[in-house]
């Protein structure tokens, strides 16, 4: 079913099924306004064949009248369509039917096995520490075994973690970290927290283990966390971008679904006929938080509250989480592409830096992640034409806002004298954070699936670094859009092999936090510390996936391999009991003999050792980059269209 919806400012993400339930409503909404609710649906260009890597052969016309839309299918069908709205609770389960191979074979998987099940152990000795003594807290201070809790003591470690254990096949653990979310966890028990960190580490986790696990009770634990975390979206009444804090409060009143459709239809901004942005009416009437600004990263958690509402029929979560980030595209910039770091909770502008590492990264990671996962079904979404004289631009996909964005980052590429490129922040230098190395796995992911998963020619060519350094290369101007797509590709194998190049180049092995571009890689100095940080060994598995090129699987082999020189505390023994020393942040990684610091961050088991071990897992049967997609914190989401209903 290859339509599509142009979603506006506060749309919400919705399947003809939904489409048809609303025209069919009884609502005093639906009899007042009609059809003039629904977002007008167009075709979009069939982008998946029956065999694939073969590209489309026919276009449709957008213009052409669309045939009636289809009898909504059964409730208990097969067909990836949404669950039925509340109070009606329907749960979402996964198709068991994987897509056409489109990734490398393992070459040698005697050795792929041994270094998994050495991985595996390394997870273990983090982990065991953890559960001995700090079980239920946020994380652990590995040198002291104390507890350390900063997300408001939600068990982060627990919720951040099991996903890895699960792919592991670490049954045990995973099914005592279940029982934890399920008999254990309370949502609502007071206090504030960060609303990016909770989101991809804790929203994000839930929805990903009820993915893989198909266990209601944790679907219901995230929908409890999701009512708190969109009231910092819902309480901006003009443009739903949020704060940085939210309350682990009990929410006073949820509206029924059909109250909330109902809100939903009458609001002005469902009118598709035009576009809604905040007037200056609205602006008068005020918020309180006009002249306040949030990082892009913050409303760039769209990601998990569109999974929600794909997960629950509850689309008030897609709906705040969107108008968001419309409001954010429809900003006025100085240049194409250029959205930059912080927006005012107005919608006004955005300001400060354009950067693609912190405080914005996962608002464009996730822009592309979007656009797969929902693939079929496309979100579009105005933008802004750089030119504040000008009107906005006609809907696009969200796409196609990916690719301008990028576009913008390409300009500002910049070469150090060994050849390695990299994306400084606006006034820094010859700085490159680590933060900022998700952008070659990216690239390359983004450029694979907008080429309807066929190989573009910079895939297919092998390129290393000789004598620590990049071979000479003239790169072409790109003109056409198929250009662009192996621009990217290119760029992101250029990118990785940078952010390979700070853990080799670096005297412990090790990377900082970031580093100075001026004398990588000879000689490299980190700068300030290491975090057991994933992104570098994020965007090496993507690039092994992306190529099958081997030489991604010995990188990440030998980041792997000075962790586990560096920050693997000794064992102690306790009476007669021999338990782990766990894993350590590294607070010097620019000398030889870097020193431990007594902090184990979530993401180390969450994101850092569960990408080293996909390298190593064959890409056809384990979490197959065309049905999951892996949000910014690694947790795998299976693709909209593998969900399916099944019996509340």
């Amino acid at each position: 079913m290859l339509v599509h919806f142009v979603l506006l400012a506060s749309s919400f993400f919705i399947t003809p099924f939904e489409a048809r339930f609303m025209q069919n409503s009884k609502s005093k909404a639906s009899s007042k306004q009609s059809n003039q609710m629904m977002f007008p649906l167009t075709r979009k260009t069939p982008k998946h064949q029956t065999k694939p890597g073969v590209p489309p052969t026919h276009e449709v016309d957008p213009t052409e009248p669309l045939k009636p839309l289809p009898q909504p299918p059964s409730p208990l069908s097969d067909d990836p369509v949404f669950p039925t709205p509340h109070p009606v609770r329907r749960y979402v389960d996964i198709l068991d039917s994987p897509p056409a191979s489109r990734w490398p074979k393992l070459q040698n998987e005697a050795l792929c096995k041994q270094r998994r099940d050495e991985i595996k152990e390394a997870f273990l000795y983090a982990w065991e520490p953890y559960e001995l003594y700090a079980w239920g807290h946020d994380e652990i201070n590995p040198i002291s075994r104390t507890p350390y809790n900063w997300l408001s003591k939600q068990a982060t470690m627990i919720i951040d973690s099991a996903t890895t254990m699960k792919i592991m096949g670490l049954e045990d653990k995973f099914k005592k970290c279940m029982d934890w979310i399920k008999n254990d966890m309370k949502v609502y028990k007071g206090g504030s927290s960060n609303l990016f960190e909770t989101t991809i580490r804790i929203l994000g986790g839930l929805i990903s283990l009820y993915d893989l696990s198909g266990d209601k009770q944790v679907l219901d634990r995230a929908e409890e966390l999701g009512d708190a975390i969109i009231y910092s979206f819902d309480s901006n009444t003009i443009t739903s971008i949020p704060r940085n804090s939210f309350s682990f409060s009990k929410p006073s009143r949820k509206p029924t679904f059909e109250t909330r459709l109902e809100t939903l239809m009458n609001d002005p901004s469902h009118n598709a006929s035009k576009l809604y942005l905040p007037t200056q009416q609205d602006l008068e009437k005020g918020t309180g938080t006009n002249s306040a600004t949030s990082c892009l990263a913050e409303l760039g958690v769209y990601f998990e509250l569109v999974a929600l509402s794909d997960r629950t029929g509850d689309p008030h979560y897609a709906k705040h989480a969107l108008r968001a980030l419309q409001v954010s595209l429809a900003a006025p910039r100085s240049a194409p592409g250029v959205v930059r770091a912080y927006i005012q909770h107005d919608g006004s502008r955005t300001t400060g830096p354009f950067t693609i590492g912190s405080f914005a990264d996962s608002f464009y990671e996730y822009l592309i992640k979007t656009g797969l996962y929902s693939d079929e079904y496309e979100i579009d979404l105005v933008g802004h034409t750089a030119n504040t004289s000008k009107p906005l631009s006609e809907p696009k996909s969200i796409n196609d806002h990916w690719e301008e964005i990028m576009k913008a980052f390409y300009k500002n590429v910049r070469t150090n004298g060994d050849g390695f490129k990299f994306i400084p922040s606006d006034g820094s230098g010859g700085t490159w954070e680590h933060l900022a190395c998700f952008a070659g796995g990216n690239l390359g992911l983004g450029a694979y699936y907008l080429n309807n998963w066929t190989k573009l020619p910079s895939q297919q060519v092998i390129e290393h670094p000789v004598n620590e350094k990049m071979p000479k290369r003239q790169d072409k101007t790109p003109t056409t859009r198929a250009d662009w797509l192996d621009t990217f590709f290119q760029l992101g194998k250029d990118l990785t092999h940078t952010c390979y190049q700070m853990y080799h180049g670096s005297p412990s092995g090790l990377s900082g936090v970031e580093v100075n571009m001026n004398v990588l890689p000879t000689g490299s100095k980190p700068i300030r510390e290491y975090d057991l940080c994933p992104e570098a060994v994020e965007s090496i598995f993507y690039m092994w996936r992306l190529t099958g090129d081997p030489i991604w699987q010995e990188y990440n082999w030998e980041i792997f391999q000075s962790i586990k020189r560096h920050a693997r505390l000794d064992e102690r023994t306790e009476g007669t009991t021999v338990v782990p020393g766990g894993y350590s942040c590294i607070s010097d990684p620019s000398s030889a003999t870097p020193h431990s610091r007594d902090k184990m961050t979530t993401f180390f088991l969450s994101e850092t050792l569960k990408y080293i071990y996909l390298t190593f897992c064959d890409p056809d049967t384990v979490m197959p980059l065309d049905k999951w997609v892996f949000s910014t914190e690694a947790h795998p989401f299976a693709q909209r269209k593998y969900l399916k209903v099944i019996k509340p």
